[in-house]
């Protein structure tokens, strides 16, 4: 059956809602004071890098995680996907090439004979962990949280109505 959206889910999202409101409201206040202008088109996230370091004195690598910021132009986001584990893929309209040099090495006399220059197209694809997913969202749809709340009372008056109508007995569908 549908999903029940309780008075306090409602609440708790206005609350958060406010409070994202409340540290615009503030940044915007800082921005003032110092005579700065805010960049209103980057969407700032966190970013975790895998560094491995190495331990020399039994030569093995051990894997650390970093926690680095980083930002895109919300401006130039295609399309965003929402992963099976929450986290959100982000693709950008920047498309640009990336030219690598490899040598031509003879296979007879294994001997480097030039280079070869090869150029690949790529288009920017930023994974967004699901609590950065969640604040693009928010971000990028103006109408999110009404939207979300109006989506699941359709769907909850929907599945009533269905439910209703079929005798409580069939699958209930679209």
């Amino acid at each position: 059956m549908g999903e029940v959206i309780s008075i306090t889910d409602k609440m708790r999202d206005l609350q958060e809602y406010n409070n994202l409101l409340l540290e615009h409201l503030n940044l915007k206040a800082e921005y003032e004071l110092l005579n700065l202008k805010p960049m209103k088109n980057q969407f700032f996230y966190t970013r975790k890098e895998k560094i491995n370091q190495v331990d020399h004195t039994n030569n093995t690598e051990t894997p650390t995680f970093v926690l680095r910021k980083d930002s895109f132009n919300i401006n130039h986001v295609v399309r965003s996907i929402e992963m099976h584990d929450g986290s959100v893929l982000v693709l950008l309209d920047d498309i640009h090439e990336r030219t690598t040099e490899t040598p031509n090495i003879n296979t007879k006399n294994n001997k480097v004979s030039g280079t070869t220059r090869k150029r690949d197209t790529y288009q920017s694809e930023i994974y967004l962990s699901p609590e950065d997913g969640e604040r693009f969202y928010k971000v990028t749809a103006t109408d999110y949280l009404e939207g979300a709340v109006i989506h699941r009372e359709s769907a909850m008056e929907r599945a009533i109505e269905v439910m209703a109508h079929d005798g409580d007995t069939k699958t209930i569908g679209t």
